[in-house]
């Protein structure tokens, strides 16, 4: 899947942590799914079709999705109302969303 951030497959491969606790920082709880699944997902949970232009990559481990939005941010969308509306942001890059995973020590 050529829309993922370079430094997000970087990380997978690298043998990075795939599920922690964020602390206060947001989502809080992070899964991330396996970078040979992400695409897989995507398809299954009909990313494109109810929010184009996103990317999933992991869920907070309950019924919110963890995504890349078009512009890079990652974001948090619930899997059932999945629009591009109900995004929140929880971090401007994926290289500052890993940089909470590595703070957190997850």
């Amino acid at each position: 899947m050529n829309s993922l951030p370079a430094a997000l497959v970087a990380y997978h491969r690298a043998g990075g942590k795939l599920e922690g606790d964020l602390g206060n920082a947001k989502p809080g709880w992070y899964q991330l799914w396996p970078l040979d699944t992400i695409e897989e997902r995507n398809r299954g949970y009909l990313v494109e079709q109810q929010a184009p232009g996103f990317v999933g990559i992991g869920s907070d481990g309950g019924g919110e999705m963890i995504a890349i939005s078009p512009t890079g941010e990652i974001v948090v969308l619930p899997f059932v109302g999945m629009e591009p509306g109900a995004a929140w942001s929880v971090a401007e890059s994926w290289d500052v969303f890993e940089s909470r995973i590595k703070s957190s020590g997850a």
